[in-house]
C-alpha cells in the first residue's frame, strides 16, 4: 500500500521535529524551570502532540527555516543563506514555535 502525500510530510515533518528537539536537548541541558521555552518545545515534540503536527500548517519559508534549524544554524546563520533580515529569521522561527506548541 502505497502512502499518500501528506502521510509521507507528515511523517518527514514529525522526523525533522525530533531532530529538533534532540538538538535543543542538546543545546539547553534541562533546568529546574520546567516552563521555559526550551522544555516546552522539547516535551512537545516528545509527546503525542507531534502526531498533530501537520506538514501543511507550514509555509514553504517556514520549513526551509525549519530546516535550517536542523541543520545547525542560528537566527543570524538562516538569514544570511536565504538573504532575509534576522528579524524575519526570528519571526519565522516563532512561527515554527508558535505551530509546534500551540501557543
Amino acid at each position: 500500500m502505497k502512502s499518500s502525500p501528506r502521510s509521507t510530510n507528515n511523517h518527514a515533518l514529525v522526523t525533522v521535529a525530533q531532530e529538533v528537539a534532540d538538538r535543543l536537548q542538546k543545546a539547553y541541558p534541562p533546568s529546574d524551570d520546567s516552563n521555559s521555552v526550551e522544555a516546552i518545545v522539547i516535551r512537545a515534540v516528545d509527546s503525542d502532540l507531534r502526531q498533530m503536527i501537520l506538514a501543511e500548517s507550514l509555509i514553504d519559508r517556514e520549513l526551509e527555516v525549519l530546516q535550517l534549524i536542523v541543520d545547525g544554524d542560528n537566527s543570524i546563520a538562516i538569514a544570511r543563506k536565504l538573504n532575509i533580515s534576522v528579524n524575519a529569521a526570528k519571526t519565522h522561527i516563532h512561527n515554527i514555535l508558535k505551530k509546534f506548541i500551540l501557543i
